[in-house]
C-alpha cells in the first residue's frame, strides 16, 4: 500500500507568487514532482519506504509511506 498525506493550508498554496492569488495546483504538483522523482531515482526498499514532504518555503506538508 502506498500511502500519501499533503497538508495545503500554509502560504506555499495560498499564495506562492505573492500576487494575493491562490495557485495551490502549482505547490501541489511541484511537491508530487519532486516525490516522483526522488522514486524513480532511488526506489523504494527497506529503510527507505518512507519519507517527509517540504513546501517550496521548507516547511514540512506532508508524508508519503509504502508497506508491501
Amino acid at each position: 500500500m502506498f500511502r500519501l498525506e499533503i497538508r495545503t493550508g500554509n502560504a506555499a498554496f495560498v499564495d506562492p507568487f505573492g500576487d494575493g492569488i491562490p495557485y495551490p495546483e502549482l505547490e501541489l504538483a511541484r511537491i508530487l514532482r519532486e516525490l516522483a522523482n526522488r522514486l524513480e531515482r532511488d526506489g523504494i526498499a527497506p529503510g527507505f519506504d518512507s519519507g517527509s514532504l517540504f513546501d517550496v518555503n521548507g516547511d514540512g506538508v506532508g508524508f508519503w509511506s509504502h508497506t508491501a
